[in-house]
């Protein structure tokens, strides 16, 4: 058969699929990178359904802590932080404590590089500043936390805490802010985490020194023109 115009090879067609057949093999691996990441990240998922929404089971700490987030995902290592946290809290190993404190920091910072609005690893950034013996630091996250999400209902009692530790450090809108976390907490009923608020509240106060200062913010919102008895 001879030469036609319409016979003449596409010199393109062979590049074109080639390129086609090279972004599919992207596309696969990324599908089965993120398919190992998730299955590497299934106990720190586990965890935050169990911490975040009471949902399951949480899993060992230890076998959360041995898979650190791989992604640039901020609320990722900002679970990650609180598991190292609470970890902490409950070693009785100094050294074992220090270390877990020094990790959660790390991933905190990390998540807060990440996602600098998230008022939750701000309220924790703080716990740890203050087991570090940085009071500014401490003063200065909490602040934070209370500027980012002065609403937080989750928040409210861990804020509680450490607002009436740090009360003398903080200015007027962040005691403003903890005043109101205190009332959300005096008023909010029993639950599994906080089985009796108001006396957990009145012992802690009792317990650093700022009885008080609970009495006498009690009182300024009990006696605050149009406010509600709490």
């Amino acid at each position: 058969m001879g030469w036609r115009p319409g016979n003449r090879p596409q010199a393109g067609c062979p590049l074109r699929r080639a390129a086609v057949l090279l972004a599919a093999l992207v596309l696969l691996w990324q599908g089965g990178e993120r398919l190992r990441e998730g299955w590497r990240m299934a106990p720190l998922v586990a965890s935050i359904h169990a911490v975040w929404w009471g949902r399951g089971q949480a899993p060992p700490p230890a076998e959360v802590l041995q898979t650190p987030p791989r992604r640039a995902d901020g609320r990722a290592w900002s679970a990650y932080g609180q598991v190292a946290l609470a970890a902490a809290e409950r070693s009785p190993n100094p050294a074992e404590r220090n270390r877990l404190i020094a990790l959660a920091e790390t991933a905190t910072r990390r998540a807060l590089a990440l996602g600098p609005a998230q008022a939750s690893a701000w309220a924790r950034l703080s716990l740890i500043a203050l087991n570090r013996g940085d009071r500014v630091g401490a003063v200065r996250a909490l602040a934070r936390s209370l500027a980012l999400a002065p609403n937080g209902p989750h928040l409210a009692w861990p804020r509680v805490r450490l607002g009436l530790y740090l009360w003398d450090g903080l200015g007027a809108p962040a005691q403003a802010a903890v005043a109101r976390d205190l009332a959300r907490v005096w008023r909010q009923p029993p639950s599994a985490g906080l089985p009796y608020p108001r006396q957990a509240v009145a012992r802690y106060a009792q317990s650093i020194g700022r009885l008080p200062l609970l009495v006498a913010l009690l009182q300024d919102r009990d006696h605050r023109p149009g406010g509600k008895r709490i």
